[in-house]
């Protein structure tokens, strides 16, 4: 499985979302995963939201904890959503993960 976004991520009430989608990840390995989404707005500003997560109870996806940075309000429309994810298995060298990196558009929808 690729990693990569839910296409359609949700707004609520507060104009906020919650990154997540799909990554593969290993039983035992030590991952960390950051994604950002922006938005802009047509007079310039924007909304962004950055967020990680650093548990991954299941192996096969992943979503932004809630204490994701928001800053701006969301609004239904297209932004653009972009994920590192860090990785590394129990013998590997801490100087050495494995790293993936992905962006790409994403549907916002309230």
């Amino acid at each position: 499985m690729p990693n990569d976004f839910k296409r359609v991520l949700e707004i609520d009430a507060e104009g906020r979302i919650v990154p997540a989608g799909n990554c593969e990840i290993n039983a035992g390995e030590e991952a960390r995963l950051y994604a950002w989404v922006v938005q802009s707005n047509h007079d310039g500003t924007a909304a962004i939201c950055s967020g990680f997560q650093d548990e991954f109870p299941v192996l096969d996806s992943w979503e932004a904890r809630a204490d994701a940075y928001h800053a701006g309000r969301f609004r239904s429309g297209q932004a653009l959503a972009t994920a590192v994810l860090v990785r590394r298995d129990q013998g590997d060298a801490p100087e050495n993960p494995k790293v993936h990196w992905w962006s790409e558009m994403v549907v916002l929808q309230e």
